[in-house]
């Protein structure tokens, strides 16, 4: 086929995807996919009840509506699934009609059963049943959630890390470091507040190799807004909803395929985080000869930065979370991971996060390959990042990349976001891609490199941030455009290939930013307002999540989705989540990891001056 030919059809089949529509009539001719009656009045009653159920539409043969619902619910990317309804009910004033009286959860299952398929056959003419009771909450049985042992334990851990970083503030206000800035206990310094702010709006790096890597510091602040944002997205417009066609219609526009499509963006941070371990460590065997001592104490250093943070909102979550609110919708969004959490805090803790076990292989290949394979090593780790993803995609019949639905939190993602998003082989690539950059950069920095064309390398640098929106958009356009699913075969090559192909535009934009090839992006990157948002960053990260999660449980009825409230709550979640991370930052996550590093200096050098002994 002549190539123009191909390229004229590739565009009319991403522009042009067939799907199947409804005017505003026939759509509303489908009943509601959500919801709630009024919890506080139902509350009020002496009797009230209340309860969260799953309500399935009942397919039946000649029937206008469940045809529409069956036709129109096909498209899973775009649309909901319209025949599994979410209702809040207020049992004791909806379905008064019936007897509600001392029923067990399989007799309420019938009145509700009975009573919602009335409601709804009345109106919209189709068959409904009751598939599942989440839950139901009980007026008379309306008391405080107790406080347990379990309370009482992460309150006295609180109350220890306080007063731990006062007796350290006290303890370096009242030293004198006129003559040895050095002088003092530095575990009990660890935890004075004044040190670690210092530290905080200060740049430590002293090496001027180190330093080069400012500009880091606004990608992890661009990526950190990214990701407070995306959530917010998912988990505020994909539930319990008043206009749920609203989101089905901004599925129709590109700008909106994209940003569903954009969850291979968090390779860039994997890319950075295996540049910064390699240049590190060649830095700091100029110091002094790396053996394989450096692998525990540089892993306990890095779990002792990640690990502090984690178990803190993991006991924050189990304890006291439960008591901080009330409403229709807690269980439904706070129950949940409250009770996922007490259940399964271990594989939290073990399965910390993905960028701990790349940096576990990245370190461990590192220290492996000091003389010798190291180019072989670093090719066999990327091939295994290519077929890795696209292995899974064979075998378990995945997506090509994390698409993000309509249905996407109503499922909770279902496998794909194990399969496709978690597991530490799909961004195995991006690792190494980071490590062989590092690996460069210290040697370019070594020999005073420099670098031709730098006009061009300017330009190019300009290009990344419109070559990422290219590369989104078409792949969204095609995953969401059209109809059918994409073949196995393009859904193989794509998991292989973009997030390489995402990794090595940012390895360069990271390259750019060190070497300063566009002198107006470097002095906008290297400007020191971006270093205070990029080191709350991580405690943003780990928190934000569970103020979404806050705003959720205590609704008290159905949320509209428009471009205000969207912005509302997006500068309201990252205000909260950015004035909470500071004291987290200060009172915590700079403690720990001070004194985790100085325990494992203060050991390395007693080693070696056994050693010399």
């Amino acid at each position: 086929m002549n190539i123009k030919y191909f390229v004229i059809l590739l565009f009319f089949e991403l522009c042009c995807g067939d799907s199947f529509n409804l005017n505003v009539t026939e759509y509303f001719r489908m009943p509601p996919l959500f919801e709630l009656d009024n919890y506080e009045q139902c509350m009020a009653s002496e009797d009230g009840v209340f309860c969260v159920v799953a309500v399935d539409v009942i397919k039946e043969p000649d029937n206008d509506v469940t045809d529409i619902i069956k036709k129109y619910s096909l498209h899973k990317l775009k649309q909901f699934n319209h025949s599994s309804l979410d209702r809040g009910i207020c049992v004791t004033r909806s379905c008064k009609e019936h007897n509600i009286d001392n029923l067990n959860m399989e007799d309420l299952n019938i009145v509700l059963s009975e009573c919602i398929n009335e409601t709804i056959y009345n109106e919209y003419k189709v068959k409904t049943k009751v598939s599942r009771i989440n839950y139901c909450h009980y007026s008379k049985r309306q008391e405080d959630v107790d406080v347990d042992i379990g309370d009482w334990i992460f309150a006295i851990i609180i109350l220890i890390i306080v007063l731990l970083n006062i007796i350290g503030t006290l303890y370096d206000a009242q030293l004198d470091r006129t003559k040895n800035e050095n002088t003092g206990n530095q575990y009990l310094l660890s935890f004075s507040v004044f040190q670690n702010w210092n530290n905080f709006i200060s740049n430590e790096q002293k090496d001027p190799r180190l330093r080069s890597f400012q500009g880091l510091d606004v990608i992890r602040t661009v990526l950190i807004l990214l990701v407070v944002m995306a959530h917010i997205i998912w988990f505020m417009s994909f539930s319990f909803v008043d206009n749920p066609r609203e989101l089905e219609l901004n599925f129709e526009k590109l700008s909106y395929q994209a940003l569903f499509s954009a969850t291979a963006l968090t390779q860039i941070y994997f890319v950075m985080s295996g540049c910064l371990l390699a240049h590190a460590r060649q830095i700091k065997a100029e110091q002094r000869s790396e053996s394989w001592m450096i692998f525990p104490s540089s892993l306990i250093c890095r779990l002792g930065r990640v690990l502090p943070a984690i178990m803190m909102i993991l006991g924050f979550t189990t304890t006291w979370f439960r008591h901080l609110g009330n409403g229709p919708l807690w269980n439904y969004y706070v129950g949940t991971p409250i009770s996922d959490c007490q259940q399964y805090w271990w594989s939290h803790l073990l399965h910390v996060s993905v960028e701990i076990h790349l940096y576990t292989i990245g370190l461990f290949i590192y220290l492996a390959t000091r003389s010798r394979f190291r180019n072989l090593a670093f090719t066999i780790m990327i091939l295994l990042g290519l077929v890795g993803p696209a292995l899974t995609v064979w075998f378990k019949d995945t997506d090509a990349t994390l698409l993000v639905n309509p249905e996407f939190i109503r499922g909770m993602g279902g496998n794909n976001v194990r399969y496709v998003h978690s597991l530490p082989y799909n961004s195995l690539a991006a690792y190494v891609i980071g490590i062989c950059l590092g690996l460069y950069i210290y040697d370019a920095q070594r020999i005073d490199k420099k670098f031709p064309n730098r006009k061009v390398l300017s330009l190019l640098t300009w290009m990344v941030v419109p070559a990422t929106v290219l590369l989104f958009s078409i792949s969204g356009k095609y995953f969401f455009g059209s109809h059918e699913r994409a073949p196995l075969l393009f859904r193989m090559i794509f998991a292989a290939m973009h997030r390489p192909i995402v990794a090595s535009l940012y390895a360069f934009l990271v390259l750019s930013l060190v070497f300063k090839f566009n002198k107006f992006g470097s002095i906008l990157a290297d400007w020191s307002v971006w270093r205070i948002p990029s080191r709350l960053s991580y405690m943003v990260y780990i928190t934000h999540v569970n103020i979404i999660q806050y705003l959720l449980g205590t609704r008290t009825q159905l949320a509209n989705i428009s471009f205000i409230n969207f912005v509302m709550n997006f500068v309201g979640v990252t205000c909260i989540s950015f004035l909470l991370a500071l004291p987290l930052y200060l009172l915590l996550e700079a403690p720990f990891t001070n004194v985790v590093k100085t325990l494992t200096h203060q050991k390395l050098l007693s080693k070696q001056d056994t050693k010399k002994e």
